[in-house]
């Protein structure tokens, strides 16, 4: 009777050791690809990031500023090309997907009109405008920073804000639109003060 088999004396031992080599190797070789993978992803995501990078605002930017602010709900009506020199901007391929700007009255700026595209959130662009804004403050030789919030007041207080009486704002910055009549009494005021913040 013959199975077939042209097997020498202890070969299946070495086939078995041989099966385990492929598989550990194989199994090395799926980490070693999940790993770049994920080098790669981060790279991509870095890549992304330095791309929307704050940068000034140019004066031709207002008609897709305006229509960022609108798709976030927020104040249109007072903006013009005069603020634009103070607002820094985030784009993606060209289009604007974020924004923030300050409205300077006296010693005390008006942090204003911080909106990210629904298709950009949750990417840290809002955290970083914030932060580039409050150092340009600083560089203006600003020593306080106010703002008034409908739904992000949460946000701005991990950033250094605190609740503060609106009816107590400088008499400069109480006369500018956004406190006069753009943003509802409702509106939560908050402040932030820079002569104790150490410089970035």
């Amino acid at each position: 009777m013959a199975d077939g088999s042209d097997r020498q004396p202890g070969s299946s031992g070495r086939q078995r050791h041989h099966a385990r080599d492929a598989a550990t190797g194989a199994a090395c070789g799926a980490g070693a690809l999940a790993a770049t993978r994920r080098w790669l992803a981060t790279r991509r995501s870095a890549a992304v990031m330095s791309a929307l990078l704050p940068e000034p605002a140019l004066a031709g930017d207002l008609p897709d500023l305006l229509a960022l602010l609108a798709a976030c709900s927020l104040p249109t009506a007072d903006l013009d090309e005069r603020h634009l020199a103070d607002f820094l901007l985030c784009r993606d391929g060209g289009r604007i997907v974020a924004s923030g700007g300050l409205e300077f009255q006296a010693a005390a700026a008006l942090l204003r009109s911080l909106a990210v595209a629904a298709s950009h959130r949750q990417r840290g662009l809002a955290s970083r405008l914030v932060d580039e804004l409050v150092q340009h403050a600083r560089n203006r030789g600003q020593r306080e920073i106010f703002l008034l919030t409908t739904s992000a007041a949460g946000f701005f207080a991990a950033r250094g804000f605190q609740p503060f009486d609106r009816r107590q704002v400088p008499p400069q910055l109480a006369q500018c639109s956004e406190f006069r009549e753009l943003c509802p009494a409702s509106a939560v005021c908050m402040r932030r003060t820079l002569a104790a913040d150490s410089p970035a």
